[in-house]
């Protein structure tokens, strides 16, 4: 049960006085059922049935069914195989606000979740290897966004359905026993895990979208990719240039877009060439063509393009442990190769010439470029691919060293009344090898999602930590 209460006045200094006020209360409730059944020791069943009750869904769609079917099949030694199907709601997606009632628009129904995954795993006698390997495909319908409604006084906006997303992860982990003796255990660990995701459905109008003042880079439309940036671009190559077809239908010699009257400048960026190493340059923005009519010409053009993909191509981690004696060494090693990161926290600078691109001290004269050339990429804090990073980083995440003293060797220091102590050091985000230029290529930031969205936006990045550890027993 939640209540929500909240009020409203006059902004200070009002010539007239006015007030409002609402509340809202619902209560949800849940009943389920589970049973589990196994056969011949190979077997297993699992199966569950759970009934929701949410208050602020209308009288029709307010009490939805979800359900688990697994079943995992040993096949000979630790050989084993699995599937399982469920569905689940995603009440914490109903965290909207009602204005003067306690229940959602009639139609509106709970974000309902599928996930099918398949899976086995392959052991050898002894545990000295071990391979596991899962595919799952996850389908949420019934997003719940907000729409604008006409009203006789002017448009309000109201909770609705808005569309479906699909996403699919495929994950593999290894684990092998390299030394197991009763002297010296070392064991070796590596997973890693793709994923990819779209909007397969959006019933709302096309838009970009972000969070707070984050660039609006995300694009929404049915078949978009979750993490794929949109912005605007500068014109790189000639060939560029005339993917625009007005700049095409023009690029005559002697015309207005003749290739004469370009070059790439110093920088890799196409330029007019009368404004090449003069107070004019500036970058040229991209521009191609969106539609074309019945004979084939271009109807309509964009500077509005893909610029980026925060999703990585994988995600790795390597991890070891070293037993000798009373010595133990740990360390774990973590990888993400591919994806962009949207430098924000770089962008946003520009808009006072306080990027450290602006000092030119160390350029050659005729190549130094004007204040006005830089902050063109600025783009008024919109999207723009000058600020789209390669986020591939290696991390050493954390390396610990401890030694264990036993009671026979505390008692020769006069520490007979211990049992065990245990001394060591813990050192965790260490070193970072990435060619980011920000702080940290694990974006870490208060709003959006930092594992697919991957925008920089002024987060702090992880610490660096390296802690002291004692452990006594008696």
């Amino acid at each position: 049960r939640r209540r929500t209460r909240a009020a409203s006045g006059p902004d200070v200094g009002a010539a007239e006085f006015s007030a409002s006020a609402f509340s809202t209360e619902f209560h949800s409730s849940s009943l389920f059922g589970e049973t589990a059944l196994q056969l011949g020791g190979t077997l297993l069943l699992d199966a569950l049935v759970r009934r929701e009750v949410v208050s602020m869904l209308a009288p029709a769609v307010r009490t939805p069914w979800y359900y688990r079917v697994a079943g995992s099949w040993k096949l000979f030694g630790e050989t084993m195989l699995r599937v399982a199907y469920g569905t689940s709601g995603l009440r914490s997606a109903l965290d909207f606000t009602l204005v003067g009632t306690d229940v959602a628009p009639e139609g509106v129904r709970a974000p309902y979740a599928a996930e099918l995954e398949i899976g086995g795993h392959l052991g050898t006698a002894g545990g000295r290897l071990s391979l596991d390997y899962s595919f799952s495909r996850k389908r949420i319908r019934n997003l719940v966004g907000v729409a604008s409604v006409p009203s006789p006084g002017g448009p309000i906006e109201t909770p609705t359905n808005i569309g479906a997303i699909e996403s699919r992860t495929h994950e593999l982990a290894v684990g092998l026993m390299l030394v197991d003796n009763r002297s010296v255990r070392w064991s070796l660990s590596l997973s890693g895990d793709r994923s990819r995701g779209e909007i397969t459905e959006y019933l709302l109008p096309e838009s970009l979208g972000g969070f707070g003042f984050q660039p609006a880079a995300f694009r929404r439309a049915r078949g978009a990719g979750l993490g794929a940036l949109y912005g605007a671009r500068a014109v790189r190559t000639l060939e560029q240039l005339y993917d625009d077809p007005v700049k095409a239908s023009r690029r005559g010699p002697g015309e207005e877009f003749d290739p004469a009257n370009f070059v790439v400048n110093e920088e890799g960026y196409v330029v007019l060439r009368e404004g090449w190493r003069t107070a004019n340059e500036r970058p040229i923005t991209y521009v191609t063509c969106t539609s074309s009519n019945s004979s084939g010409a271009c109807s309509g053009g964009t500077s509005l393009v893909q610029i980026g993909d925060g999703t990585p191509d994988f995600v790795a981690g390597l991890g070891t442990r070293f037993a000798w004696g009373g010595l133990g060494v740990s360390g774990l090693l973590a990888w993400s190769q591919g994806g962009e990161i949207y430098n924000g926290t770089r962008q946003w600078p520009f808009s006072e010439n306080q990027d450290p691109v602006f000092d030119q001290r160390g350029k050659p004269e005729a190549e130094k470029k004007p204040i006005a050339y830089y902050r063109s990429f600025f783009n008024g804090l919109n999207p723009h691919a000058y600020f789209v990073e390669s986020g591939t980083f290696v991390k050493v995440r954390e390396v610990s060293l401890s030694y264990t003293f036993r009671s026979a060797q505390l008692r020769t220091i006069g520490l007979g009344g211990m049992q065990r102590l245990t001394l060591g050091l813990v050192g965790r985000n260490l070193f970072t090898f990435t060619k980011y230029s920000g702080e940290d290529p694990e974006v870490a930031t208060l709003s959006g999602d930092p594992f697919q969205r991957r925008i920089d936006w002024f987060g702090y990045p992880h610490f660096r930590t390296i802690s002291g550890v004692i452990e006594i027993s008696f």
